[in-house]
This record gives C-alpha cells, structure tokens and sequence, in this order.
C-alpha cells in the first residue's frame, strides 16, 4: 500500500466513525415514534419510518408497496412525470425477507427494509436494465452482469432497491416550461427538465435515491428539486460499475451522491457506502434501531469559522443559475441563519482553495449551489442543502470542505437545517 492509499485509508476510517457519531445510530429508541398517515410515512424520512418499523407499526413491505403504489399514480399515470425508466420485480420479495430478518433481530443497520431508487447509469445483477437513459439509447434491454460497488453496499446495508431512475434528458419537461439545457457554465437554465434522482425524492418516489455523474451537475439538480445531496471527496467512493450518461461527462470524474429529504438521512446512506472506503469494517450502524441524535443548534455553529468567497461568484443574470439575483438573495439569507446562530463568516478576498482553509482555520466554504463548480471538480467534499426559492425554482447552499471532511461539512449542514 502506498503512502497516499495508507493516509487515505486511515481518513476514510475516521470519516465513517464520525459519520456514525453525528448521526447518532444507538440500539435504543431516543424517542417515541410518530404518529403519522399513510401519505406522510412516505414523506417522513428514513428516521421516522426505521422508529415505526423498530416497534412494528411499519414493515418495509407496506413502506415498498406504497411507494410503488404512488409511483404508478403520479409517475406513470396522473402528472406523468416519467422519472422512473424500470421497477425492480424483486423489491417486495426483497422487503419480505428484510422484516423477516427484522423479525429475527437481525438488524443490517439504518438502511435495512428502506426503499431506494438508483439511476440508470449504475449497473444491477437482476431483472432491470442497465440502458443510461431509456429505451433510446443504444443500451435499452441490456442487463448487467454484476453488481455496481455501491448496490452491493446498498443490499448488504439492507436497502430495497425499488427501480431505476430515468437521466434528465428523457423526463417530462415541467409544464409550460421549454427544455433548454446547460447553460454553459455549471448552472441549469430555468426550463431544465424536473427529471432526474432529485425529482424523485421531492415527488417522494422513494426514501432515498441515488445520483450519479458530474457532482456539479447532480449538485445543482439536487437544489433545483429542494432536496439534500452529498457528493463525498474524489477517489472516497468506489465507483465501478458506474459509467458517465452524458458526453461532457467522459473528461470528469464519475461520482456517487446520496440524496434524501433531510440531512441525517442522506448521511446515514453516505455512511452505508463508506463502508466499502474503509477496508476496516467500520459499519454505519448495525444497531437493532435508529435513533438521532439531537446537536445543540448554536452550540454546533457558534465560533465556527465559515469561509465566503463572496467576490469570486459567476455573475450569471437572468438564467436562474446561481449568479442570478433572485438566487443571491436567497443566499444572502442563508448567511444570516448563520450569522445568527453563532457562525465567524469570513469574507475571502482570494480564490478560495485548501490552502486557505489551513491558513485561516476555516471548517467549511460556504457557496450557492451551482457557484461551486470549481470545488466539484478540484474533488472537495461537499454537502448541498435547500436555501430557498429563486425565481420560483430552489436555491441551495453548499458547504465545501477540505478532502475527507465529510463530518465536519454534514454537522454544518445539520444544524443551520434545524436553524431554519
């Protein structure tokens, strides 16, 4: 093993340890479970319906088939929003065996029975294609040999893979807007299509999902649909089995990035894919339930050092992209929350990189999404939040951190979404 893979590997360890930490995986209930309808278990989140499943008011075979039941209603019929391309046949067997092994107190951790969508670029060893964007493109019909390294860590983790997710460029555009595409510099034109892993969590298609691609790209998806996404440090996930759906994407890194509704949700499956980072058995949690946590809001924010490399945003008007002013006033709030809880917000006259992190003692950048793009693609960690609105679409805020901090970014994140 050489010097870079040792130190790597050491970071990666610790980064799972803490991720265990912050989101707070023990074998006792911290709270008593929410009383909720049918519609809102679907849109509760992986915390609520692992605490309704650990005292038997949920199975992972209801939770399956009621997404699968809304999915034919608002995707393939209704809206039509044709975000998913394939259904896995398997998923309700699948969640049969999960609470059957529940039922005999084998508990994989804090994924186990929870229904995921994945996009069509990562490879699955089942009944599903693998055709990176439907039924036109050349690979319609093919299905893989193995599994992608991530979908064995997703199964092994317990989650039910419940169908594919179609790529942006084959789903409905939203009504009354016109399909336009990149708008040449990170960001997405207000007509962007509403498809895509971010679209489905916001319809509330699944629990959880996973995107793949450019993490510019997916980055700025995921705020666009108002949904949190983490893409984790360059080289951190194993990402074989996955292949690039879009040709601009040959020259950039191909990445993984969890999405959810919440932050602890979309760290807690970041944490299932870490596992395979480590190679030391760190496990995310292997807990017979889940309970979270709670930080302290200004105690997780107070006297932290937060970079904003204010002068050195794209000023990139009238698109909806993140120079757009519309989407600056929503970052400018999302600044405040900070200021407010307790947050050092240091303005950066120079371009932001990790040697200045170092040298000012900075735990994060603090940047809209969309204006990230060269964080992206320098490999940088970095977590990607709601904000707001802009110009009726969603503005997010990311947090960059320096490579293997995942952590400490996901804590940030943690406590300015209970701040709002």
């Amino acid at each position: 093993m050489g010097r870079r893979d040792f130190v790597r590997t050491g970071m990666t360890a610790g980064t799972v340890a803490s991720v265990q930490r912050l989101t707070g995986t023990t074998s006792t209930l911290g709270y008593a479970p929410p009383k909720l309808g049918s519609s809102a278990i679907l849109d509760a989140g992986l915390i609520e319906q692992q605490e309704l499943m650990a005292v038997g008011k949920l199975t992972s075979h209801s939770l399956t088939s009621q997404y699968l039941a809304r999915i034919k209603t608002i995707d393939k019929c209704g809206p039509r929003l044709n975000i998913i391309i394939d259904i896995n046949p398997s998923a309700l067997k699948i969640a049969l065996e999960m609470d059957r092994e529940r039922a005999l107190k084998r508990v994989r951790g804090p994924l186990h029975g929870i229904p995921v969508l994945i996009r069509d670029t990562v490879s699955t060893a089942d009944r599903m294609n693998t055709a990176a964007g439907g039924p036109a493109q050349a690979l319609a019909g093919v299905r893989a040999v193995h599994d992608a390294h991530v979908v064995a860590l997703l199964r092994d983790a317990g989650a039910v893979i419940i169908g594919k997710i179609n790529l942006n460029e084959w789903a409905s555009p939203r009504p009354g807007a016109s399909v336009s595409g990149w708008s040449g510099q990170g960001g997405l034109h207000s007509g962007e299509r509403a498809g895509g892993a971010g679209a489905a969590i916001a319809a509330g298609l699944a629990t959880l999902a996973l995107d793949t691609g450019c993490a510019g790209a997916m980055a700025q998806m995921a705020a666009l649909s108002g949904v949190v996404g983490i893409a984790a440090s360059a080289g951190l996930l194993n990402c074989g089995g996955i292949f690039p759906a879009e040709q601009d994407e040959a020259a950039v890194q191909t990445m993984a990035m969890p999405l959810a509704r919440k932050v602890t949700d979309a760290a807690l499956m970041l944490a299932a894919l870490m596992r395979g980072a480590s190679h030391d058995g760190a496990s995310a949690g292997t807990s017979a339930g889940v309970s979270l946590h709670q930080l302290p809001e200004r105690r997780a924010l107070a006297d932290v050092r937060i970079g904003v490399p204010r002068h050195h945003l794209p000023a990139i008007p009238d698109d909806g992209a993140a120079g757009d002013a519309s989407a600056r006033s929503a970052f400018d709030a999302a600044l405040q929350v900070l200021r407010a809880r307790g947050a050092l917000l240091v303005e950066l006259d120079e371009e932001p990189n990790a040697q200045v992190l170092m040298e000012l003692q900075l735990a994060a950048l603090a940047l809209p999404t969309g204006a990230d793009l060269p964080a992206a693609l320098a490999g940088y960690p970095r977590i990607c939040m709601p904000a707001g609105r802009a110009k009726g679409q969603g503005a997010g805020l990311s947090f960059i951190g320096p490579l293997f901090g995942e952590a400490a970014i996901i804590g940030l994140a943690r406590a300015f979404e209970q701040a709002r």
